[in-house]
């Protein structure tokens, strides 16, 4: 499966296309149980968000605005129930990687009962009751939205109309940024870590039909995604331990996880900064005109 537009598709027909086959393999990970809870759920929420990067990238100029917003809260549905399963797999590996590294007061012998305490899960527990109707009920909405794609119409069957969708999520990328260089938080840095999520997801729809998309520039928005996604698991991490009552995590164990966890936060804000500074200098324009309000659609750029 290539998660990329053809040069020799419309516009349409390419949205199609990548989203059937983002669905048909999410229902096909998420029921193959050969593979491992941890592998399911990871792939599986890596479907729909790959599904909610290509609606955002072709919504400014879709047919059935409305469709696609049900669309996306369905994919948002989707996405939240395997949420819980991949934090609590995700805190536990960060666990594992605390006490290897040394950290002060926290070993490895002190990993399962903290992860136990933080997610009610022992390290190989499963619930497989709650784990089958999770996974099918994900696997009901995601094939449930594979008919609705048939529906999907656009106003214009160039792609450079997609430049819009691009473009918008770019801006906002770039203003994340800057918000971020002035102050950053945690909150600003999760609302950040979405949009160039999005925007990594959009330079690899785009690769084969943008200039300036060479594999440097898409590898280098990947690693960006990645710093930020461990910070958000970082922050993740913290909000568990502060719904701990207070006495017991203001023991020794968890004060040491708590400042580990927060220099290493810190340092991931200086990485993301660093690289997004050559990844979002200037602001690109697009080569057509947007949608008017009469609906004529798309058309092409006139030179200045």
């Amino acid at each position: 499966m290539a998660y990329r537009f053809r040069i020799s598709e419309t516009l349409g027909a390419g949205t199609r296309r990548i989203a059937r086959e983002i669905i048909d393999m999410a229902v096909r990970v998420a029921s193959d149980k050969s593979r491992s809870l941890a592998v399911r759920t990871h792939e599986a929420r890596k479907g729909v968000k790959k599904l909610r990067g290509l609606i955002r990238l072709v919504a400014p100029v879709s047919k059935s605005s409305e469709a696609l917003k049900d669309n996306d809260l369905l994919l948002k549905r989707a996405a939240k129930i395997m949420a819980r399963r991949r934090d609590d797999d995700v805190i536990h590996l960060i666990l594992d990687k605390m006490a290897g590294d040394g950290t002060e007061n926290f070993e490895p012998g002190n990993v399962a009962e903290v992860f136990k305490e933080l997610t009610d899960r022992d390290k190989s527990g499963t619930k497989n009751t709650a784990d089958k109707k999770d996974f099918a009920e994900f696997s009901a909405i995601i094939s449930n939205l594979r008919r609705d794609v048939a529906a999907w119409d656009f106003q214009q069957s160039d792609l450079h109309a997609l430049d819009w969708g691009y473009i918008a999520t770019y801006r906002e990328a770039r203003t994340g940024m800057l918000q971020n260089l002035e102050k950053p938080t945690d909150k600003r840095l999760h609302g950040w870590r979405r949009l160039v999520k999005y925007h990594s997801y959009h330079t690899r729809l785009l690769e084969n039909i943008k200039a300036g998309f060479d594999n440097e520039r898409i590898e280098k928005t990947k690693r960006l995604e990645g710093i930020l996604g461990h910070h958000h698991d970082l922050v993740m991490l913290k909000e568990r331990i502060r719904g701990l009552p207070k006495k017991r995590r203001r023991e020794q164990v968890y004060r040491s996880i708590m400042e580990q966890a927060r220099k290493k936060r810190r340092a991931l804000e200086v990485k993301a900064l660093s690289l997004a500074a050559e990844l979002f200098t200037d602001v690109p324009a697009p080569r057509l005109v947007p949608p008017s309000a009469g609906g004529e659609g798309l058309r092409e750029k006139k030179p200045a």
